[in-house]
């Protein structure tokens, strides 16, 4: 009869371990802008504004193991963005809609119980990305050419609520930064001015772990 017990205890406890590894579904509504400047020169472009457009996906948390705190978030997004590039000097104005699949590498903290099943968390990393789509909505000159691939910074912060054993909610602020310019090099030479564009998000995370 003890070793029933103790065999029962073991697969508990290791059935509650694999179940600190969370796969979740995100949809985070943003806010997507661009920055840009040309290099060498510092005039003459600049952002065309702000639009409303979102992320989702499926995330994994994998649990590192160092006092139920560290996490290990990865994941698989579709982002949908907007380049909105003005000419000043010309007067004209570009945008483009962008579609990427991005996978997310983030260190998750967490903090200890602020109230009953309620922790807080900050995550910050980098996020990879591939463009699957682009089109022009408005041009009055030739297209642009848009980077194949992309590297973006993250840091959020947020809140997760335990709704049992195995499942939970969360809500969050999140920012990503462009870390690499989204349009691809203009000119060979170096003394001609190149646009940079760098995408950037502010979103609002929602999701369910399970």
């Amino acid at each position: 009869m003890k070793k029933y017990l103790l065999l029962i205890l073991y697969f508990a406890s290791a059935t509650y371990s694999l179940a600190q590894d969370q796969l979740g579904i995100k949809v985070a509504p943003s806010l997507s802008f661009s920055s840009i400047h040309t290099n060498p020169d510092t005039t003459g472009f600049s952002s065309g504004g702000v639009a409303l457009r979102l992320k989702l996906g499926v995330i994994y948390d994998y649990d590192l193991a160092i006092k139920d705190s560290y996490y290990l978030s990865m994941g698989l997004l579709f982002a949908a963005k907007q380049a909105s590039i003005k000419n000043n000097t010309a007067s004209i104005k570009e945008q483009y809609e962008l579609q990427y699949l991005q996978v997310p590498l983030l260190l998750k903290l967490y903090t200890s119980e602020v109230s009953l099943d309620t922790r807080l968390y900050v995550e910050l990393g980098a996020t990879g990305e591939l463009k699957i789509n682009d089109r022009a909505t408005k041009l009055e000159d030739k297209p642009r050419a848009f980077r194949l691939w992309g590297l973006s910074g993250l840091i959020g912060f947020g809140v997760e609520y335990s709704t049992s054993l195995f499942t939970s909610v969360f809500a969050g602020i999140s920012y990503q930064r462009g870390l690499t310019s989204m349009l691809e090099k203009e000119y060979d030479a170096n003394s001609v001015s190149q646009v940079l564009g760098y995408a950037n998000f502010v979103g609002l995370d929602v999701g369910i772990k399970f």
